[in-house]
């Protein structure tokens, strides 16, 4: 069974809400620690996937956790914390640069791999066109809960690795013409 890590970053008051909507779909807790709350998922829609969820409730218990652990996707959840969206996803690329010049590119974390929740106001369009700019992942608006991105997620991390089992060659041009003449064609 493949084992994927996913980092959500909520707000302290959404905290007890998300922990439930992962319980209500069988996740099973693990291990609470200093702002981290963590629950391992395998479920039938996962197929051969086990997915650990750790949740943490402040952005400065994320750079320890990304040095000891390995981390595929981070889901930034906008609602109910001080830092807005971008500022958040700024301090990540930072920080995820600074670990990666002191630790190795092991350690870099892509901006690719950031999925931001965003809430619904004024705002919001100027937000999402600034968190394109970052090339971060995703940016969802208001959804219902979690799990459905995690599934989401989950299912396109398998799609993804299906296809990257897939080989394929292109010849075009001389390289071809001088392997037919080798051969003899």
């Amino acid at each position: 069974m493949q084992q994927k890590n996913f980092l959500i970053l909520v707000g302290e008051s959404r905290l007890s809400e998300a922990s439930a909507q992962f319980l209500a779909i069988g996740a099973k807790p693990v291990a609470n620690a200093e702002h981290i709350v963590s629950f391992d998922l395998e479920h039938r829609v996962l197929k051969n996937l086990a997915i650990s969820i750790n949740i943490i409730t402040h952005i400065d218990a994320i750079f320890p956790f990304l040095r000891k652990h390995p981390v595929d996707l981070i889901i930034y959840d906008e609602r109910g914390n001080n830092q807005d969206a971008i500022t958040a996803v700024k301090k990540i690329a930072k920080s995820s640069n600074q670990l990666a010049l002191r630790l190795g590119t092991d350690y870099y974390f892509p901006l690719s791999r950031i999925v931001c929740i965003l809430h619904a106001d004024r705002g919001t369009q100027e937000k999402i066109f600034l968190l394109g700019r970052e090339n971060i992942s995703e940016i969802l608006v208001d959804p219902k809960d979690l799990n459905h991105i995690i599934f989401m997620f989950a299912r396109r991390i398998l799609s993804k690795e299906k296809g990257a089992q897939k080989i394929a060659a292109a010849f075009s041009g001389g390289a071809m013409l001088g392997f037919f003449y080798q051969v003899g064609v």
